[in-house]
């Protein structure tokens, strides 16, 4: 059976996970570009009005210290009991010394989903973070004034 909430109570989780992957990254500077979409999720219709909340963020970290940073996310997600479900980090055509990288991984806990992936070119790592499904909790119609 799919949980019925609202859009922010499934958003409040994606923000705890972020702050955990920036934390194993480690950048120099605060998170940037925040986004937020609430696609369909799965075969969603009318009659099914299922959704997911996704949220992404990036952090500049020069290519150099990209493997470290996804050995470092790599290992928070095997201690937290994250199921790694893909990890690919290696030499990076940008120059001498430069990796780049992607990871996904799941917490089966609740079912959120996390993919960490550098940018091309490997300036930044993007961070998305993706809720399980869920119906929207109904709004309350807007009382117009009297």
């Amino acid at each position: 059976m799919v949980a019925t909430r609202s859009t922010e109570e499934m958003l409040k989780p994606t923000a705890a996970y972020v702050a955990e992957v920036i934390r194993w990254i480690d950048p120099p500077d605060p998170p940037k570009g925040a986004s937020t979409e609430t696609p369909p999720c799965g075969d969603s219709a009318k009659d099914n009005p299922r959704k997911s909340v996704f949220r992404a963020y990036n952090v500049t970290l020069e290519s150099s210290k990209h493997q470290a940073a996804f050995e470092r996310v790599r290992d928070g997600m095997i201690a937290r009991g994250y199921k790694i479900t893909s990890y690919d980090v290696g030499s990076d055509r940008s120059g001498p010394g430069g990796t780049s990288g992607r990871l996904r991984a799941s917490d089966p806990q609740s079912g959120y989903g996390i993919m960490v992936s550098s940018t091309s070119p490997p300036t930044e790592i993007t961070i998305w973070v993706g809720s399980p499904c869920f119906v929207p909790a109904p709004t309350a119609p807007a009382v117009s004034p009297s």
